[in-house]
């Protein structure tokens, strides 16, 4: 659910950008770890990924961008 919700995001900042940014698998690994509690359901899990990764995408295509990244051009997220 984690990485489904990434993907969301990630694909709406290649659709508005035009920057692929790619997650690595060790960001996945902490939302997970600050995100899941099971008494809770799947709520801390949405507003975690939106708190991560939300604005910080954006940052990062937009840093991307000023510095010259062509179209589609993978932009890493460590």
């Amino acid at each position: 659910m984690i990485a489904r919700t990434a993907a969301q995001y990630v694909d709406e900042v290649q659709a508005s950008a035009g920057i692929r940014v790619d997650v690595a698998p060790r960001v996945l690994d902490e939302i997970y770890d600050n995100a899941v509690f099971p008494a809770h359901g799947t709520r801390p899990v949405f507003s975690t990924v939106h708190a991560v990764l939300g604005g910080s995408l954006v940052n990062a295509a937009l840093w991307a961008i000023e510095r010259g990244a062509p179209p589609a051009a993978p932009c890493p997220c460590h």
